[in-house]
């Protein structure tokens, strides 16, 4: 996998990883009721080296960003108070400043 600020490429290997912990990270969630769910990361040997608390919703959103990368689909994050120039949003989906 390469990245640069504006696209990330993936080999068809990482595709399939992506593919996978998004079925996997909604199957689970699914299931849950959970109000927040820890993520623990394991050093080898098994020992816990890190634990952190999300909520499910949180989990829901970085799995459908795996589903779009794994598809290689182009998206775009943005901060819900973003504010773009007319010029920037048309270049973001693509048209001329003159028809948005």
């Amino acid at each position: 996998m390469s990245m640069t600020p504006n696209r990330v490429e993936l080999s068809d290997h990482d595709a399939e990883l992506f593919a996978q912990a998004s079925r996997l990270m909604s199957e689970s969630l699914d299931r849950s009721r959970a109000r927040r769910i820890a993520l623990v990361e394991e050093k080898a040997g098994g020992s816990k080296a890190a634990r952190l608390e999300v909520p499910p919703a949180t989990l829901r959103l970085l799995s459908q960003i795996l589903a779009l990368m794994a598809r290689q689909q182009t998206f775009v994050l943005y901060p819900e108070s973003s504010e773009l120039t007319t010029k920037q949003a048309a270049e973001l989906l693509g048209v001329s400043r003159p028809f948005l």
